[in-house]
């Protein structure tokens, strides 16, 4: 097994591949350090807001459905409800918070369940129509003040204090956008092969493996020998079917390995072909490893293989072929 390639060996090497592997982080200014934490914290918030219980989950599949239709009732101010039938004795329409507001009764008249649904109702402004306590006023407040522990089962309860992180969020947004940011050609006219070279790199940018990237989960690669490995970790966000990998982000995670291990054919190619094998089904929560190596060139096509594996176990492979384009290389190095 060769010995893992670092920026400054990459360098000297004149390595094509170091646009994917450059982990020099000892070369990196305090500045991009600290936002590369900064973009950590980003990922978990994004984590931990799409897991935000919403405390509807008890709902059976008619009282589901009957609720829809009384809230798109409620937000029109009453009249004419569709969709299932209201009343009827064994009929129920769940309020927001999963308690009966019809009651059961026979003959309840539909406008009134609207009514009861439309008291856990949060209006446009951030205001909650009624915040559960029957005294007719809407609760507002901060994230920290709007509920302690305890108080958050009702819909209006936890609205109201998702409403409220959210304005903090938009604050704290509103700071980021407004600091200096990275000149783009496509924006700003400016040539993106001037930027400065951390910016340009795949390992600061791309959505796969990218430091500087919220969006990705992300993925660490390295070389190998001639081979390039990989290590991932994807948690909820990432889901397709319940506890497994999105077959797309597995998908994902091979271009990028296979794009970097061509790299060892001497040049780099725009992605032309990827056929991925899945094998079982890739686990949350669990590390992802990748394998990737080149398999051989013809004229402008560069062929490249991959496995993915969890615990050991081999989960999908890939084949792909780059295509390097007529106008010249791609990336660093290119030849």
């Amino acid at each position: 097994m060769g010995s893992q390639i670092r920026m400054t060996d990459a360098a000297q090497r004149n390595d094509i591949r170091r646009a994917w592997l450059d982990e020099d982080t000892a070369g990196l200014s305090a500045a991009r350090a600290a936002k590369h934490r900064l973009v950590e914290q980003v990922r978990r918030l994004v984590d931990a807001a799409f897991q935000l219980d919403c405390g509807d989950a008890g709902y059976g599949a008619e009282d589901g459905i009957a609720a829809v239709f009384e809230r798109r009732a409620a937000a029109r101010g009453g009249g004419e409800v569709g969709g299932p039938e209201v009343g009827g004795g064994a009929e129920r329409v769940a309020g927001a918070d999963g308690v009966d507001a019809a009651g059961g009764s026979a003959g309840a008249d539909a406008s009134d369940t609207a009514s009861a649904v439309a008291t856990d109702r949060v209006t446009a402004d951030g205001a909650v129509a009624d915040d559960g306590d029957g005294d007719g006023k809407a609760s507002r407040g901060s994230a920290g003040d709007v509920a302690g522990a305890g108080e958050t089962d009702s819909d209006a309860a936890r609205a109201a204090h998702f409403l409220a992180l959210a304005a903090e969020a938009e604050a704290l947004a509103d700071r980021v956008s407004a600091l200096p940011r990275i000149p783009r050609a496509d924006v700003d006219g400016v040539d993106s092969s001037r930027s400065r070279r951390h910016d340009a790199l795949l390992v600061e940018r791309s959505t796969i493996n990218g430091r500087g990237n919220p969006l990705a989960p992300p993925v660490r690669m390295w070389a190998d020998g001639d081979l390039i490995r990989a290590e991932a970790y994807f948690t909820a966000p990432y889901e397709g079917p319940p506890g497994r990998v999105h077959g797309a982000w597995v998908a994902a995670c091979f271009d990028e390995v296979l794009g970097c291990a061509q790299g060892a054919s001497g040049a780099f190619g725009f992605t032309g072909t990827l056929t991925i094998t899945l094998r079982r089904a890739t686990p949350l929560y669990t590390k992802i490893t990748y394998e990737a190596g080149f398999s051989h060139r013809e004229g402008r096509k560069i062929h490249a293989w991959g496995r993915c594996y969890a615990d050991g176990q081999l989960t999908a492979e890939a084949t792909g072929v780059f295509v390097v384009p007529v106008f010249g290389g791609v990336g660093h190095g290119t030849k």
